[in-house]
């Protein structure tokens, strides 16, 4: 393989690993929300005053977000299996 192209990777590779950090963020604010999600829940079906739809809306916000969060995740672990296959080429 030509020095070029090994540059090349090793570049394509660092590019990944930065859009991996922007993403672990999304995965934090999806898990930040979930757990908001939670707390809004159980607010609003056991705290002092019941507020129902409240409650539905945090149940409905923490699924969403969880849900986001598992998809997040996979991707994320994808994208790590592609920088090791790429930097794995480049040697």
């Amino acid at each position: 393989m030509e020095q070029n192209q090994k540059r090349e990777m090793l570049r394509e590779a660092e590019r990944q690993m930065q859009a991996l950090q922007t993403i672990r963020r999304w995965l934090a604010v999806a898990i930040g929300l979930s757990t908001m999600g939670m707390a809004a829940a159980y607010w609003g079906f056991a705290g002092a005053v019941r507020h129902p739809l409240a409650g539905g809306l945090g149940v409905l916000l923490a699924v969403i977000s969880l849900l986001c969060a598992f998809v997040i995740n996979y991707g994320m672990r994808n994208g790590r299996r592609n920088v090791q296959k790429i930097l794995e080429l480049a040697r």
